[in-house]
């Protein structure tokens, strides 16, 4: 009798593992689609803007002596303000011109 069980519970198993093996082989797996897109990453590239060499100094050392009165220099240091003002603006420009 132990025989009989031996061969039961195998044939058992075996259906088992059959039903199994082929639930596994009649699933259907889609093809994989291949799709083509495109993609746009930003790039930095070297700014080209040239903001152009510095200006001279107006309030040079000579330019100083060399104005009469009190009145001179001050004028000579406040132009040299005023020019590094609109230099620092012209510097400003052309670096937001190459951030964008």
């Amino acid at each position: 009798m132990k025989c009989w069980r031996c061969i039961l519970i195998v044939l058992v198993v075996g259906a088992a593992f059959l039903v199994m093996v082929t639930a596994c082989a009649s699933r259907n797996t889609p093809e994989p689609v291949i799709v083509t897109q495109r993609v746009e990453v930003p790039i930095s590239v070297p700014c080209a803007a040239d903001p152009g060499p510095d200006p001279a100094p107006i309030a040079t050392a000579a330019a100083i002596a060399a104005a009469p009165g009190i009145f001179e220099p001050v004028k000579l240091l406040l132009a040299e303000i005023e020019q590094l003002r609109a230099r620092n603006a012209e510097l400003k420009a052309a670096n937001q011109g190459c951030k964008h």
